[in-house]
């Protein structure tokens, strides 16, 4: 399902714009001026409806869909285009998901070297990445119901 929803997004260069590309809690710092956006080191060409799509999920940790209607109504409140979220939108983000899974396999079994505790990271992390893989692509089935 992963691969079909990558192969409906397809190449949409054209549609790209210049993006963070990791805009989730861990680089987001709250400061009296409001917040900021911090570790840029993997900004890259993006489609805004994917991205936007990525940004509400993780921020709501795939589950806390109140959230993730927030983050789109806050993006459409600061001017951001109005169109729906199709299942689509994920193919880019659950790709990644399965990037990382196999990263963390690749670390956790030795067919990367890495550090001990790296790998110890990989094994505890592999467990969670598989188990929470199938919502995450119920989820993006779903989203134009989640996000309602």
């Amino acid at each position: 399902m992963i691969a079909e929803l990558a192969r409906q997004a397809g190449d949409r260069a054209d549609d790209e714009l210049m993006s963070h590309g990791d805009i989730d809690q861990k680089n987001v710092l709250l400061t009296s001026d409001g917040p900021v956006l911090c570790d840029w080191d993997v900004a890259t060409p993006l489609v805004p409806r994917s991205e936007l799509a990525d940004v509400a999920m993780s921020m709501a940790c795939w589950s806390e869909f109140d959230i993730a209607r927030e983050v789109v109504r806050a993006y459409r409140g600061a001017g951001g285009v109005d169109t729906e979220i199709e299942p689509r939108d994920f193919g880019p983000t659950l790709t990644s998901s399965l990037d990382w899974l196999v990263f963390n396999v690749e670390r956790a079994s030795g067919l990367r070297t890495v550090a001990a505790d790296e790998a110890e990271l990989g094994r505890r992390l592999v467990p969670q990445l598989v188990e929470g893989l199938p919502h995450e692509v119920d989820v993006a089935l779903q989203v134009r119901e989640v996000l309602r």
